[in-house]
């Protein structure tokens, strides 16, 4: 079963600027859709994909403005083959931004949600896994992939436990 999502051409696109720890200025476009606290989603694929974008569609249902970063790799396409190196690092990316260290990408990402936090009147900006679910199989991929859209599956139940834990912290 297909589930329809907008497309990315339904967001707002703009470039974000940022200066880096190496005082070199970063630039990465931003597509923005929805209204109410802002919620940044960081892709692990090297895309902007259909999954991420039914994911998004699930939090703007919501209520929330969603934030999604193109920081690697082609929009809407999958080239796993071509971005596996790219994964690995995004992964390192993520295990520096939760320790709260440094590297141009988590200075960039922390200069965009301190920006986001900044334009309205949120309590905080959501971000990065906040609860860790680990399901039967493959199940990495919890929101996207391995999501399936039916009423108490696991992975429905962990993006309803999501969506309720940012709406209890960021409103």
């Amino acid at each position: 079963m297909t589930v329809p999502f907008a497309p990315i051409a339904d967001y707002r696109c703009s470039p974000f600027v940022a200066p880096g720890s190496t005082s070199k200025r970063i630039s990465r476009d931003v597509y923005r859709r929805g209204s109410g606290a802002p919620v940044v989603i960081i892709q692990e694929l090297p895309r902007i994909g259909a999954e991420i974008l039914r994911l998004a569609d699930e939090f703007i249902a919501r209520g929330f403005e969603v934030i999604l970063l193109h920081l690697f790799g082609p929009l809407e396409k999958i080239s796993m083959g071509g971005n596996l190196v790219r994964v690995f690092c995004m992964r390192n990316e993520f295990s520096l931004f939760e320790s709260k260290r440094f590297s141009p990408v988590v200075d960039w990402l922390k200069a965009l949600c301190q920006q986001a936090k900044a334009q309205g009147e949120p309590k905080g900006v959501g971000a990065t896994r906040v609860i860790t679910h680990t399901l039967p199989g493959k199940g990495r991929s919890v929101l996207t992939i391995d999501f399936v859209d039916e009423q108490g599956h696991p992975t429905q139940e962990a993006l309803n436990e999501i969506l309720a834990y940012f709406a209890a912290q960021l409103r």
